[in-house]
């Protein structure tokens, strides 16, 4: 039999305490118990008592002296649940004895009492329901007292007792006697602040001798002298109100019924084999599991001889009851003792020091009872109390051994067990113990936590029966001497395999065996192989580790030295195929539209796959670095393998939190009649098609240029590889019949986690949408509401940021028409710009210009400013600015953001936005450049629509264009004529506007615009001009003579009929003068006026332009609004 080792050993605190003195230690008589509770241990020598606590340093010492100069021993302690109280009981050199009420966080005496005999041991106990509960009252202390000579009495404390505020010494008070029957026949009352003291078992007593007779055994009696008689262990078992007394001959033992102050059983402990005991040490009560009958078990631990260091020995009993009942705090009472039984015997001196020593020198330190260890994490749980450990000490080792009686049941109850099979584990029985090496040996006091008790955990549905065995439990236990507290961490033999699997590495690949036969013993294998071979056992104990999600000796295998990669990595990879495999089975169920509920061991199964998909997945990508970093390079049929082991364990992950959450099993909701009695949310899978159906019919209805996809955001969000995926699943072919959302199930849209190119975030924001959808449909389903609400932790669950949450939340209210929600969303400051594709930038943008809400558009693009790479992008920007009337902003836009390559799409466009929106009129009155001024001339020119025809004529006059605008008029009436009333009327007001202008302009120019049309038009080109840009900085030059050519047939006209006139004026003038400035006169000279006169020539026809047409520019633009308005 293999003893477990801790893991970890600790000091938690220490402290110094006077009672041991390290040269002469075990001379001192030192008693110890423990409050564990409270995490408090006591050690007593003397009149002295020391209490000290695990979490903290200090130690509590009292003297226990008296006034009238009697000396006392401490000889036992038992503390009061639930309080900070406890009670000591002494013994004095004049043979009585005496209790104090001691509190132990104040290390004061709060009060004490004289008894008639030596005090051997004490317990607490609880008010029982009996007859006499009136009598005793519930609000008192009451104690079990043993005494030397056997004695064995209750002792009722008032708590309403006026206690004194505390002293430090004994003020022995009396205590009154009563006897049971004065109790029973309630002839007498209990009046505070009176002590009373009740015997049970004074009718043993016969002659001066203890006679106690066997109520198992007929013949068997013991009668001794009283003097050579004590009661050893008194101890209170709630669950049947009975009183169990233990002594120090013979192994007597009885039980005393509290509710009838009578006895149960009077016997004597012997061993199956007729064993012989003598001192009793303690009780432990027992509890099975689920047993029809009314049975419970008693362990009476006694030691074999009168050496208070023989080795302890076990017995069962097992105790029926005629009845059994339950109380309301949830236990079971047993009733009237039927009779008892010897099931089981055990010698722990063999056990520990071997079959070479008698077992001397071994010490009980404590021995309790546990909940069952199937309460901690485990399915098979209840309320019982079916463990127990036994602490013991030996030299230097501290010993804890496990009992499970519920284990014990199910090795069918032998009577025996022997140990020195080493071959298998112990079903019923877990042994740990703890060397302290190079530490002499102290007194000591060991308790087990309760709240680190757990069972072996395993994702595994298929656990074996080792996995419950007391083995197999992992917890933390306090050794406490006077020096020092340890922590002391023991693992169940499972993790403890598991850690040495991680601490040997590839170790264990290369010599397997050893650790083979260990986890066969543990249960951690689960088919016997006849003879395996190295590699069978190497896989065998891969295995282990994976199913047992133990990561780190799977890394450790391939990062130590002298690892077998080629191994390792083969192995993973069919454990990959076999997941894969064993993941689709278990999954069809969820899709087969059959309503089945999965049972709760496949969904166990399911998460169990799901934890070795990322332990496969780690793996890979350790071997990949370990690869790299050998040979230098990247190995991209590893790299692929990890992704694919990656999109496993994440679809895996998302099909349990749709199951998790209600969404499977998956039901179509048109093939639903009662949606109440469906127990997941139907997927309303035809309501969301003929939805999105009619909305891109109602966007395209718009204008015939406009796309659905180009509007709808969800079209932007689902990338191609998906909608081919999801059309494959609906059976589409056609590309027309392809409807891009929603998914034709959940699972295409669970399928699309398994898409390699389509990046994560993108999977989990088309679940977010789709999970919208269904909010949106089932919202005012009540009997829905704890699916929908689980429905919405969904972006969190998978660390979405909360930018790319309220950015897909947008695209739901953009595509479901709300959209100042979306808006409000989108300009939100937890959204990030880089958050939103080039792409949707232009979707968000066209669905709200598309559809009216030009200046949500405006304001999304004003506030967010998304980047305009394209031309797309600017010419979109434009429709904004033209829809919302800034005609002006946008002919600014242009200027910022044309180049050569898209100075004529961007204009041409602007212009057709213009046209679209009318603000043609609103165009012709902003300053244009003369590239502007092109454009838009060849755009009205190229207009069929006569009212833009027109407005080139009126734009030709507003920019004094005369000529142009004398022969665009000619040419309008040739291409309108008057041949209807309509055509007649806007031929007449042309005609006025065109009368009225030529007769407002001088005769030159006339004479110059009818030479200037009479002239071919000639192109920049072939006159040998070119057009450049307008440069930044100009450097003045001197005028030279060379007349430089123009576009304008009229100017041309002009100027080379004036060059004979410039040049007389030029010699006229023999001052050299500035060009910049004009030539100085004295203020008294009157300044020359100008007149127009017919009968002289003009000198200068571009000033008598500007005379002349000044005056009459007023009358024009009248008559230009009188005649096209």
């Amino acid at each position: 039999m293999e003893w477990i080792e801790p893991v970890n050993v600790k000091s938690a605190v220490k402290y110094t305490s006077s009672l041991v003195d390290a040269v002469d230690q075990e001379r001192q008589n030192i008693i110890h118990g423990s409050i564990t509770e409270s995490n408090v241990a006591w050690f007593a020598s003397g009149d002295r008592l020391d209490v000290v606590s695990t979490t903290h340093c200090g130690v509590q010492s009292r003297h226990f002296s008296c006034q009238q100069g009697q000396e006392f021993v401490i000889t036992c302690v038992a503390p009061i649940p639930n309080e900070t109280l406890a009670l000591v009981g002494l013994s004095s050199d004049t043979g009585s004895g005496a209790v104090a009420l001691y509190n132990y966080v104040t290390s004061m005496i709060l009060n004490s009492w004289s008894v008639s005999h030596k005090v051997t041991c004490v317990c607490s106990m609880e008010i029982p329901n009996a007859s006499y509960r009136q009598f005793l009252k519930s609000d008192c202390f009451l104690f079990a007292l043993g005494t030397e000579e056997g004695h064995v009495m209750l002792l009722a404390i008032d708590q309403h007792f006026k206690f004194s505020a505390g002293t430090h010494l004994l003020e022995l008070n009396i205590v009154h006697y009563v006897t049971t029957d004065d109790i029973l026949q309630k002839r007498v009352f209990f009046k505070p602040p009176v002590v009373l003291v009740i015997p049970l078992n004074d009718s043993m007593y016969r002659a001066g001798r203890f006679v106690l007779e066997s109520m198992h055994e007929s013949n068997a009696v013991l009668s001794v002298r009283q003097e050579e008689v004590s009661a050893t262990v008194v101890k209170y078992i709630p669950q049947n109100q009975t009183l169990c007394v233990g002594y120090n001959t013979q192994g007597a033992f009885q039980m005393f019924s509290l509710k009838s102050l009578e006895f149960d059983f009077s016997g004597f402990a012997t061993g199956c084999n007729g064993e012989q005991l003598d001192r009793v040490l303690d009780f432990v009560f027992l509890e099975p599991e689920d047993d029809p009958r009314h049975f419970c078990y008693l362990t009476v631990v006694a030691q074999k001889s009168w050496d208070s260091h023989a080795a302890p020995y076990a017995l069962l009993y097992s105790l029926t009851y005629v009845r059994k009942e339950g109380i309301p705090d949830g236990g079971i009472l047993y009733e009237d003792l039927q009779y008892i039984t010897l099931r089981l015997d055990l010698n722990f001196g063999p056990l520990i020091v071997g079959d070479k020593s008698n077992g001397e020198d071994v010490e009980l330190l404590r021995c309790q009872s546990l909940a069952s260890s199937n309460n901690h994490g485990n399915t098979r749980a209840t309320g019982c109390y079916g463990l127990c450990y036994f602490a013991m000490s030996w030299k230097n080792g501290i010993y804890l051994v496990m009992f499970d009686l519920n284990q014990w049941y199910q090795a069918h109850m032998p009577p025996r067990w022997i140990f020195d099979d080493t071959s298998r584990v112990c079903p019923f029985m877990g042994l740990y113990q703890s060397q302290s090496v190079g530490r002499t040996r102290s007194v000591q006091q060991v308790w087990i936590q309760p709240a680190t008790l757990s069972v072996f955990h395993r994702s595994s549905t298929t656990p074996t029966e080792a996995f419950y065995y007391p083995s197999a439990l992992s917890f933390r236990a306090m050794v406490v001497c006077p020096q020092e507290a340890e922590s002391v961490v023991f693992l169940g033999m499972q993790s403890l395999l598991l850690q040495k699997l991680s601490q040997a590495g590839s170790q264990v690949l290369n010599h397997p065996h050893r650790f083979y036969v260990q986890a066969m013993k543990a249960g951690l294998t689960h088919t016997e192989m006849v003879a395996p071979h190295t590699a069978q056992m190497a896989e065998a104990l891969l295995n282990v580790g994976l199913e047992n999600n133990s990561r780190s000796f799977l890394i450790s295998c391939i990062k130590d030295e002298g690892a077998n990669l080629n191994f390792v990595e083969k192995w993973a990879w069919q454990q990959v195929v076999n997941l894969k495999s064993l993941r689709e089975n278990l999954c069809n169920t969820l899709f087969d539209h059959s309503s089945q509920e999965m049972e709760r061991q496949m969904h166990c199964q399911l998460y169990h796959v799901t934890h070795q998909f990322n332990n496969l997945s780690v793996l890979y990508d350790v071997m990949d670095k370990r690869i790299r970093s050998l040979n230098s390079g990247i190995n991209d049929k590893l790299r692929d393998k990890s992704r694919a082991i990656y999109l496993l364990s994440l679809h895996l992950e998302t099909v349990l939190w749709f199951l998790h959450g209600g969404l499977l099993p998956e039901i179509d909701a048109g093939s639903v009649d009662d949606e109440e009695g469906c127990s997941s949310l139907p997927y309303p899978r035809r309501q969301l098609e003929q939805f999105y159906r009619n909305r891109k019919s109602e966007i395209e209805s718009l204008s015939s240029s406009v796309k659905a996809a180009e509007v709808l955001l969800i079209e932007q969000l689902v990338p191609a590889s998906v909608v081919e995926l999801w059309a494959e699943e609906k059976g589409t072919t056609n590309p027309r019949d392809i409807q891009t959302y929603p998914p034709p199930s959940l699972y295409a849209l669970l399928s699309a986690y398994l898409r390699p190119d389509v990046d994560d975030v993108t999977k989990h924001r088309l679940v977010q949408y789709v999970f919208m959808d269904l909010t949106w449909i089932y919202g005012r389903h009540a009997h829905y509401g704890n699916i929908l609400q689980h429905l919405v932790t969904f972006p969190s669950t998978y660390s979405l940021k909360p930018s790319m949450i309220k950015v897909t939340q947008a695209f739901w209210h953009l595509d479901h028409q709300n959209f100042d929600d979306a808006l409000g969303m989108l300009l939100d400051p937890l959204v990030h710009t880089m958050d939103i594709t080039n792409a949707q930038q232009r979707a968000i943008l066209r669905a709200f210009l598309y559809q009216d809400k030009h200046r949500h558009a405006l304001k999304y693009a004003t506030l967010r400013r998304p980047v305009c790479p394209e031309l797309e992008d600017i010419q979109l920007h434009l429709t904004i600015l033209i829809a919302n009337g800034l005609i002006s902003d946008a002919l600014s836009y242009i200027r910022r953001n044309r180049n050569q390559r898209n100075s004529v799409e961007l204009m041409q466009h602007f212009l057709n936005g213009c046209q679209e929106m009318r603000k043609i009129s609103v165009l012709l009155t902003l300053p244009l450049s003369e590239e502007e001024e092109d454009h838009v001339t060849n755009f009205l020119k190229q207009s069929r629509n006569i009212d833009l025809q027109e407005a080139l004529l009126l734009f030709y006059i507003q920019r004094c264009k005369y000529p142009d605008a004398i022969a665009y008029s000619q040419r309008l009436n040739q291409m309108w004529p008057a041949r209807d009333t309509i055509s007649r009327e806007r031929f007449n007001r042309r005609e006025m506007l065109m009368q009225t202008l030529i007769g407002a302009l001088p005769p030159i120019t006339c004479k110059l615009a009818a030479i200037a049309n009479s002239r071919p038009p000639t192109s920049s080109t072939s006159s040998g001009v070119s057009k450049f840009p307008r440069p930044l900085s100009v450097s003045v030059l001197p005028a030279t003579s060379k007349i430089q050519s123009t576009g304008s047939n009229f100017f041309r006209t002009v100027i080379e009929q004036s060059r004979a006139t410039w040049l007389i004026e030029q010699k006229l003038h023999e001052e050299v003068q500035t060009p910049l400035r004009p030539r100085k006169r004295k203020l008294d000279d009157p300044e020359a006026v100008l007149y127009p006169d017919d009968n002289q020539p003009e000198t200068t026809p571009i000033f008598v332009q500007h005379c002349t047409t000044s005056s009459a520019q007023h009358n024009l633009r009248d008559v230009a609004v009188l005649s096209f308005t």
